[in-house]
């Protein structure tokens, strides 16, 4: 007798707006992100979510391009009406707006510093890699440098360290954020690092602490060349002894040109004492 085998059922299928950010929670958990999120220090206790959980749906937000944390209810396409989405995520469901701006509010620099170190130690095998491409290509590393404006509400009073400055042609209210990616073949762009700064900021200083955070991440700096910088040293050490001996030269001669305009101006004065005493019948014979 034949048995027959249980029919098997055809996978489920859901629908969703947001099939990327599906993509990437799976792709995420592969790399490990949530459970790093989870260790990230956070003084606040769990009562529905988790303040992991909360960072991720943050992070949900930001990936979906949402303004406002509002937006998780209330744009076009919400996240929060998505169940496709915090399942790819390892989440039960996404935390409510309000819960993740209390999260932010009880985060200090200790919590930014873990949260930039669990993103750089996930990008950083794929930067490694882009690197690596470029380097056996023998393609320089072109890195792209931008400040970018991101204006707060004119009226607001409640943002640290906003001022206003120049965001895309008129002056508004808020930050610059000094940005560096690297062009690669491997990956397109890849961000490096961003600073927030006040509005009122400009490019140039930037730049140097731009510099220093893409070479902490790539692992490597332009050739430096000292033997050059060596010899232009010596060369202006030779120019500055040159006029150094100019110098002593010139103060030496005014300071004998000083001794004799006062030999001068003491017989001066002497001849002047003695015509004053003479009589004139003698005068003449002085001045002679």
């Amino acid at each position: 007798m034949t048995q027959l085998s249980a029919p098997v059922e055809p996978p489920t299928t859901e629908t969703t707006q947001h099939a990327l950010l599906v993509v990437w929670g799976h792709f995420a958990q592969t790399l490990d992100l949530p459970a790093r999120l989870a260790r990230i220090p956070l003084a606040q206790k769990t009562v529905k979510h988790t303040p992991a959980a909360k960072l991720l749906t943050l992070f949900l937000s930001l990936l979906s391009g949402n303004e406002y944390l509002s937006d998780l209810r209330s744009s076009a396409a919400p996240l929060y009406r998505d169940p496709a989405l915090p399942a790819a995520w390892g989440l039960p469901a996404l935390a409510e707006a309000s819960g993740v701006s209390r999260t932010l509010a009880a985060a200090d620099i200790t919590t930014l510093a873990a949260l930039q170190t669990a993103l750089d130690t996930v990008t950083q095998p794929f930067l490694d890699r882009a690197v690596a491409d470029l380097r056996s290509r023998n393609h320089p590393l072109v890195l792209d440098a931008d400040l970018t404006g991101r204006p707060v509400s004119s009226s607001s009073t409640t943002y640290p360290e906003a001022a206003f400055g120049y965001m895309d042609g008129p002056i508004r209210l808020g930050y610059q954020v000094a940005v560096l990616c690297l062009q690669t073949n491997l990956y397109g762009r890849q961000w490096l690092t961003a600073q927030q700064h006040p509005g009122d900021t400009v490019s140039a200083p930037c730049l140097v602490d731009l510099v220093v955070a893409a070479e902490q991440r790539l692992g490597c700096h332009p050739v430096r060349r000292p033997d050059l910088v060596d010899r232009r040293i010596r060369a202006t050490q030779h120019q500055l002894a040159q006029a150094e001996q100019r110098i002593a030269a010139t103060t030496a001669r005014i300071a004998d040109l000083m001794t004799r305009e006062e030999a001068i101006l003491a017989t001066l004065t002497t001849t002047q004492a003695a015509l004053y005493t003479t009589p004139p019948a003698h005068r003449a014979v002085l001045l002679h």
